[in-house]
């Protein structure tokens, strides 16, 4: 017997396939592979049994088993996606074209014969065949018979609820780790395994939902999530082993539907999956140069003409209407997720259950759905979704995206760093692995890429000003004025351009200046609290600083201040004397959410603060203090002296002056004008005084008298920018 794969007959002497007079010669290991395959056409061939079988060994890589199925798909399918093989995610593949037996013809040639006989042969033949034609047509209904009245009777129960069926789905139910509607939470789950006829609720742990989920089989899979933040209920479905998300449902808790949820999830289970077409989604995402910048353009004006072109080239290269759709919904969900765009929540589902409907085996469905997800606060069960998928740079960049999500900055940099050593064009990518090394302990790596900005031709200066944090950190104005200088072509007037100019000239003492760029800020912009401190603090006048905040807090949130602009205002009190207005503000504070601060530096300012507001005894304050010490010591770097100031207070009040001189000194640094404001401060006047910290702030003085002449200069070169804007 031959096998026949679609259109393709099988030659095993040679290792090919044939159709017609077209052949392709496979190599020994492809060929193994689909024999493989196509005797097990009717599973899932998992990728341990494939290295087993073709490879004679379990420790054959994944990658190698990746490569040989492109070049089997590659030949059997010739470009059209997933006609031949189906990808399972996070298992294995499936043959899916049609797969039939060709009888062998006998190699000895026989002579045609009109002998009686024969043609009484000849005739019984003829009516042999028809009758097994007949045989096998009958067969075929009652088979297709058979299967319409189990799928009739499956759909039926899962609908009505009837007992007795076995393909009832299960219902899980993740631990959201609170109690709140503990009992509303209990009602919803009953009457949902009441309605799809479930006797038994099984719990899972949000870090490891899937795996709790495959252990389940392939039944139906119905997962409940209450999110605590959002006062909202999260449902997917799942079918399948291994399972893959086919449908999502979110809707606030108060108003959750239950009878329109079931109707819709009911509908899922019972509605036969649909065979993967050709999204295109993959030719775009590799394609388009605009679509791998997003994320760095997100601060930029050139974010509005990248998007039209982005959609123009949509709508201009899709091949039909159903790729179009998709394209357009996983953007949508790219750009919700970057904060680019706000897109209407029902719009962005419709989207994503699209996906998952119709290209619900493309690793790019599952990508948006995981980004829906994270942004919806689901970051763990968003990276279990994409964890085990076949590895491209796009989607090893979405799980670095993930990890940040996650607070996991150095499995982020780890994934942006193995994209960008091989596709450092990928601007998306190049930013973010350079804003990760920037707030790493490995900053200093920073130092080879200086080339890249003019190496590759990014669409956005966000990078740039990448590079000039890292300057301002280190103190280096030399190689901040000469990149703003040379990149001045490049540039546009956006939040980036104008934020690095105020922070550049308020570190200088160039008030009038640095006032002329933060006007050009928006109201939240989380460095005009700094400007504002840093001025007064300067001025040996910190009792403006509050009157500043009273003006400034109703327009951040409805008068709910960022953390920064709250911990400062309390700075300025406690430095003034006035320890009860600090308390008030030190409430509120402790409340407030951070604009971009990491969370070590939130929590030394927090028990700074806590410890200078509060009546605290010796052993109660050094028992705080002592607990956040390491904390204190591995505290990364940033762009401006908040940094330093929080350390210099922590170890004054902890008893460490050499430490709190060292925080000092690195303040001097990056920042003059902040070295002569430290008398400013009565808690620091134990240190302030010394003889490294006079010598500190006499250079700083010195330094900002040099620089002068070269921050007026670029503040005239540089106004051109913003104004031709």
């Amino acid at each position: 017997m031959q096998f026949k794969v679609g259109k393709w007959v099988l030659n095993e002497k040679r290792f090919s396939i044939l159709e017609g007079e077209n052949e392709i010669e496979l190599s020994p290991t492809a060929f193994k592979l689909l024999q493989l395959l196509v005797l097990k056409s009717d599973e899932v061939v998992s990728i341990s049994e494939i290295k087993k079988q073709v490879w004679n060994t379990e420790y054959t890589t994944d990658n190698l088993v990746y490569q040989t199925v492109r070049n089997l798909r590659l030949a059997l399918e010739g470009g059209e996606e997933q006609a031949y093989i189906k990808t399972v995610p996070r298992f294995g593949y499936q043959l899916i074209a049609q797969v039939s037996h060709l009888a062998q013809e006998s190699s000895q040639d026989k002579s045609p014969s009109t002998a009686p006989h024969d043609i009484e042969k000849t005739l019984h033949n003829k009516v042999s065949i028809s009758n097994l034609v007949l045989t096998l047509i009958i067969t075929g209904l009652i088979a297709i018979c058979a299967y319409l009245w189990v799928h009739f009777k499956q759909t039926h129960s899962l609908v009505s609820g009837q007992e007795g069926e076995t393909n009832t789905p299960y219902l899980v139910v993740i631990d959201s780790g609170t109690h709140n509607n503990e009992k509303k939470l209990a009602a919803l789950h009953n009457k949902l395994a009441s309605a799809l006829n479930i006797s038994d609720v099984i719990s899972a742990q949000n870090n490891t939902f899937l795996e709790t989920v495959n252990d389940l089989g392939s039944q139906p899979k119905l997962v409940i999530k209450y999110l605590p933040k959002k006062d909202a209920v999260l449902a997917l479905v799942m079918m399948g082993l291994p399972s893959r998300l086919i449908h999502i449902e979110y809707q606030p808790f108060m108003k959750f539907d239950t009878h329109k949820v079931f109707s819709n999830i009911a509908s899922q289970f019972t509605t036969p999956m649909l065979r993967q077409g050709n999204s295109g989604l993959a030719e775009l995402v590799r394609g388009s140069k605009e679509l791998k910048a997003l994320a760095a353009l997100s601060e930029s004006e050139n974010i509005k003409n990248a998007i039209v072109k982005l959609r123009l080239e949509i709508d201009t290269n899709s091949l039909n209407e159903q790729q179009t759709r998709a394209k357009h919904a996983f953007i949508n969900v790219l750009l919700a997720f970057y904060r680019v765009e706000f897109i209407e929540e029902d719009r962005l589902q419709a989207g994503v259950n699209y996906l998952l409907a119709r290209y619900h085996q493309s690793n790019y469905s599952l990508i948006a759905a995981a980004l829906y997800l994270a942004n919806n606060d689901n970051g763990h069960i968003a990276f279990q979704l994409l964890e085990k998928l076949e590895q491209d740079h796009f989607l090893t960049f979405i799980q670095g995206l993930l990890h940040i999500e996650l607070d996991e900055d150095d499995r982020a940099l780890k994934h942006f760093e193995k994209v960008y050593k091989h596709e450092p064009e990928f601007e998306d990518n190049a930013y973010f692995y350079f804003l990760e090394l920037l707030y790493s302990p490995r900053n200093e790596e920073l130092l080879q890429y200086q080339t890249t900005l003019q190496s590759y031709p990014y669409l956005s200066t966000s990078i740039d000003f990448v590079f000039v944090n890292w300057f301002m950190m280190r103190g280096d104005f030399e190689h901040i004025f000469t990149l703003l200088s040379e990149r001045q072509a490049a540039m546009s007037c956006n939040d980036d351009f104008a934020g690095t100019l105020a922070l550049l000239n308020v570190v200088l003492s160039n008030f009038e200046e640095s006032e002329y760029w933060a006007s050009l800020l928006p109201a939240r912009d989380w460095r005009l609290p700094w400007l504002a401190f840093s001025k007064h603090a300067y001025k040996k006048n910190l009792t403006a600083y509050p009157q500043w905040y009273q003006s400034y807090a109703p327009d951040i949130l409805g008068g709910d201040s960022l953390f920064e602009a709250l911990f400062l205002n309390v700075t300025a009190y406690l430095a003034l004397g006035e320890k009860q207005q600090a308390m008030s503000f030190y409430s509120q504070m402790r409340k407030s959410l951070s604009s971009f601060s990491q969370e070590a530096l939130l929590d030394v300012a927090n028990v700074v603060t806590r410890v200078q507001v509060e009546s605290l005894s010796i052993d109660e304050r050094v028992r705080l203090l002592s607990q956040l010490e390491n904390t204190a010591l591995a505290m990364p770097a940033d762009e401006i002296a908040l940094t330093d100031l929080v350390l210099a207070r922590f170890f004054v009040l902890y008893g460490d002056m050499s430490r709190a001189e060292l925080a000092m000194i690195q303040g001097c640094n990056k920042s003059p004008a902040t070295c002569l404001s430290w008398g400013a401060f009565p808690l620091l006047s134990r240190v302030a005084n010394t003889k490294n910290i006079a010598q500190a702030k006499s250079q700083a003085m010195a330094r900002m008298v040099e620089l002068q002449p070269r921050i007026n200069l670029l503040n005239k070169q540089l106004r051109d920018v913003c104004e031709k804007d």
